[in-house]
């Protein structure tokens, strides 16, 4: 078997596998995407369906827009009500807070002596 050819079915059976493994990861997000837009809102779906009948992005759209009425202060006023941005903007804030300590934390500058690291340095966020 020429070299050119041996190269060309290595490049073909590498491609089929890439494939494969590409199948084989995007199934599961697929499958939850199916699941999202399915309108029927079935738990445990017991047939294998891709595309739902029926599919819409109503689910979404009540996610972002309508707010949550087990967190709102006063029930009837919609106003009071948690909504999707106000409880993303939350989340934001409890996860990129320690996220970020590390950095504000740090000295912005190496110092010559570990004993003035802690307190002589000048912090990169706030001074504590």
């Amino acid at each position: 078997m020429p070299k050119k050819q041996k190269e060309i079915l290595t490049q073909i059976g590498l491609h089929v596998f890439l494939i494969l493994i590409l199948l084989v990861v995007m199934f599961p997000i697929v499958w939850i995407v199916s699941l999202a837009i399915d309108p029927r809102n079935i738990d445990k779906p017991l047939e294998l369906t891709l595309i739902p009948p029926g599919a819409s992005l109503a689910s979404f759209r009540r996610v972002l827009l309508e707010p949550w009425g087990l967190l709102c202060r006063n029930p009837n006023d919609p106003s009071s009500c948690m909504t999707f941005l106000l409880l993303l903007k939350n989340s934001l804030i409890v996860a990129l807070a320690p996220a970020s300590s590390p950095y504000c934390w740090a000295p912005a500058r190496p110092m010559p002596s570990p004993a003035l690291t802690l307190w002589g340095a000048r912090r990169a966020c706030w001074p504590l």
